[in-house]
């Protein structure tokens, strides 16, 4: 959904930032309007009148000289859209894995019954730098010469809240990390976001309802609708890591007292929510795309 609205938003700023204003040239040049400053006023059709040849507005210069501008808006417009869904996706990312935890402890008795039941032996590996989900290995029964050991529901219940633990301290780790990547690039889009909306609000405040205006309320649009995204995904995994608390206090922790320590430890470290910040300024969250607005 997401990339399909900045598709959206990339083909918006196509149409208002080329393909109207060359219309709008060609309906002028047949109705014979507003060809006074024709050869003085070069970017009146165009973005930046710098980057224009001399008689940009006589054909076939004028075709030509389109095609490129409207190439380079969507270009630009792409470029910046496949930015903005990788950032995002793995801010989502992230918060998938926080769900997934929420679950492995939400269903914490329901997957120690299960184990059990199955008919297999439980064999706890404590390899050093081993991967959380290789940990536990379950080795047949019926082999001969296999390791045997027998573990009863409170060992098998404990090592599975160690594995909840170290998830949760890994997570918490990279979004450290993935914290310290992005608030400075946040603290990039939030400000020019911020300046540009201005820009375009003040255009808009002083400007007749022609083309131009349709041009700038629709980059304000894009601006506001890009801060949203971003502030709605930073919610989310907030939202997500929260939500770890909630399932470790609904467990039921008082049938485990020997993991009571890393329950505790779970609780104390869940308290603190992830939170993604634009620099040392904002809080990346609706709460601050309200107060931006």
């Amino acid at each position: 959904m997401i990339t399909n609205v900045f598709m959206g938003v990339g083909w918006l700023t196509l149409v208002t930032w080329a393909i109207i204003p060359c219309a709008k040239g060609y309906i002028e040049f047949v109705l014979q309007m507003n060809q006074d400053d024709i050869e003085e006023n070069r970017g009146k059709y165009f973005g930046i009148a710098m980057w224009l040849p001399p008689k940009v507005n006589r054909s076939p210069m004028y075709e030509i000289t389109q095609v490129l501008h409207g190439f380079s808006v969507f270009t630009c417009a792409m470029c910046v859209s496949g930015i903005y869904i990788s950032m995002l996706a793995l801010m989502y990312h992230t918060a998938s894995h926080f769900s997934m935890l929420v679950d492995l402890i939400e269903e914490l008795d329901v997957i120690i019954s299960e184990s059990i039941q199955s008919g297999p032996q439980w064999v706890r590996q404590r390899r050093e730098g081993e991967d959380v989900g290789q940990t536990l290995r379950c080795k047949d029964a019926g082999k001969e010469g296999s390791q045997r050991l027998i573990v009863d529901r409170d060992t098998l219940l404990y090592q599975h809240l160690v594995l909840c633990t170290r998830y949760h301290q890994q997570l918490i780790d990279f979004c450290y990390q993935m914290n310290r990547f992005l608030s400075p690039v946040l603290l990039i889009i939030f400000f020019f976001s911020e300046a540009l909306m201005c820009l375009s609000t003040f255009r808009l405040a002083h400007g007749s309802a022609d083309a131009e205006s349709v041009k700038f309320f629709m980059s304000g649009s894009s601006f506001s609708l890009w801060l949203l995204t971003f502030c709605w995904a930073g919610e989310y995994l907030t939202e997500k890591s929260l939500a770890v608390e909630r399932a470790v206090y609904a467990c039921p922790w008082y049938q485990h007292l020997q993991a009571m320590r890393d329950i505790q430890f779970v609780i104390m470290r869940a308290q603190n929510p992830v939170r993604l910040t634009a620099g040392k300024f904002y809080v990346v969250s609706l709460e601050t795309y309200l107060q931006v607005q």
